[in-house]
């Protein structure tokens, strides 16, 4: 079959991971990628298959002599019409530089893959690329080897950095426009024994951060609401690097964003950019840290105060303060849990009767994969927890508008408000504890909801039992 024009990039991807793989392509299609093989491939390949084609892929097992001849002959046995792929000559491109040409297209394969991240790694053998979707990475074919200090150069230049300097980290920022988006990228650099690697963290700043969307239960929206409309008082977001709490904190001054506030950031670095709203980034460079910047916010007259992250007793005892002094504080620590989020505002000197009378409320969340809504299956058998529970479950499947069976990321909640704060910091328990929902019961119920596996709860939370 014919493979139209916006497809040839995708099929020259899957020709060159094929040969260097042994493997030989019997049909592409919208519904499939058929291959033929010497032994059953592993399943990273299959998954990488499955990533760049977007859709299933089977294998037929072949004599290692066919697969040989196919491979050793300049006129294959096997001719294009039994491929089912009849390329159309490439159209011209705009511009002569291959390294030019890959890095725009890397660029837009990222976006249509729903790409968080790309890694483009240094090894002896040349560049290795990896995309992270939903959290996971996934290889994708590298460049020409001649052409690699060549696009590392292109990126550089792209993000305003010094292409000179490959001994040292930088960092760098750039934007890019497609399909009707406006994405900010940002760049890190580090170098390594085989050369630089880069790291291009993908944004949309189009997108819109509502609390509405962000997963969280009614029950959690309600008692969140209510403290964030308080004029003052310390909201604390938790967990580890990756888990959504930036995306989090925007919601909440989305949410806040009125004329009649004012609100101010300290962010590190500020992720994107929002109307209406003044953002400060620190730059340790010229001793603007967080604590520093704070001071300064708090002779600004501020109604609203986000700090990315309390990170240092200066910062905790400042932002503490003012949230005992009409203003609203939001801010992340970087603690598994709710609980020791008060254990964690300890150590970093902040007494009990600071955060009794401050301290509104804690979140801690995770974020999960979520099942593919065209591809998901209900699983025929329940599932046997431990304590006797006994849930409904659903598989990932895979589907050409998917490819792993998963499709996005939701969060996973579990919250603390200031009654229960309280408790815990005069009892230190729960009057009711069955009251509490803990990450991995809120992940249970999205199991089965049908929004996510047993497995990725147990891979991104852990099996509830502590």
């Amino acid at each position: 079959m014919n493979i139209a024009r916006n497809d040839q990039f995708i099929y020259k991807e899957l020709k060159s991971l094929c040969d260097r793989n042994y493997i030989i392509i019997i049909d592409y299609n919208q519904k499939r990628l058929s291959i033929a093989v010497v032994k059953k491939p592993d399943d990273n390949l299959i998954a990488t298959l499955k990533f760049i084609a977007s859709v299933p892929v089977c294998y037929d097992i072949w004599p290692k002599e066919k697969i040989d001849h196919y491979f050793n002959n300049t006129i294959h046995e096997i001719k294009e019409e039994e491929t089912h792929y009849q390329p159309k000559e490439p159209e011209p491109l705009n511009t002569s530089s291959p390294a030019i040409n890959f890095v725009d297209e890397l660029l837009k394969t990222a976006v249509h893959k729903r790409s968080s991240d790309i890694h483009l790694e240094p090894t002896k053998h040349g560049l290795k690329i990896r995309l992270r979707v939903d959290g996971k990475l996934y290889f994708i074919p590298s460049p020409p080897y001649e052409i690699n200090s060549e696009v590392i150069a292109r990126i550089k230049i792209l993000a305003k950095m010094n292409i000179a300097e490959k001994r040292l980290p930088q960092d760098g920022q750039m934007s890019w426009y497609f399909d009707g988006q406006n994405y900010s990228i940002r760049l890190s650099s580090i170098p390594t024994i085989h050369g630089e690697k880069l790291v291009l963290r993908i944004l949309n700043t189009q997108l819109k951060y509502s609390l509405e969307h962000i997963g969280m239960c009614s029950s959690l929206l309600d008692s969140l609401k209510e403290y964030l409309n308080r004029p003052q008082g310390l909201i604390l977001v938790t967990g580890p690097t990756g888990s959504g709490k930036t995306v989090t904190l925007y919601s909440y001054l989305e949410y806040l964003n009125q004329s009649s506030r004012n609100i101010t950031t300290i962010e590190d670095p500020i992720e994107i950019p929002l109307q209406g709203i003044n953002q400060t980034q620190v730059n340790e460079k010229y001793k603007l840290n967080f604590s520093f910047i704070l001071r300064a916010l708090l002779r600004q007259d501020p109604d609203v105060i986000m700090i990315g992250e309390i990170r240092d007793e200066e910062t905790a005892k400042i932002a503490t303060r003012a949230a005992q002094t009409g203003h609203l504080v939001l801010s992340t620590l970087h603690t598994n849990c709710t609980f020791s989020a008060i254990e964690r505002m300890n150590q970093l000197g902040i007494e009990n009767s600071q955060l009794k009378s401050c301290l509104k409320m804690v979140i801690a969340q995770r974020l999960v994969r979520k099942l593919c809504p065209h591809c998901k299956e209900a699983m025929p058998k329940k599932t046997k927890l431990h304590a006797n529970h006994i849930i409904n479950e659903w598989s990932a499947k895979g589907c050409e508008l998917c490819f792993s069976g998963f499709m996005g990321r939701t969060a996973v909640y579990e919250y603390i408000d200031h009654k229960s704060i309280c408790e815990i910091l005069t009892k230190n328990t729960l009057e009711n504890p069955n009251n509490f929902i803990s990450l991995f019961n809120a992940g249970i119920e999205l199991v089965e909801m049908g929004e996510t596996t047993l497995q990725e709860i147990y891979s991104i939370i852990g099996n509830g039992v502590s």
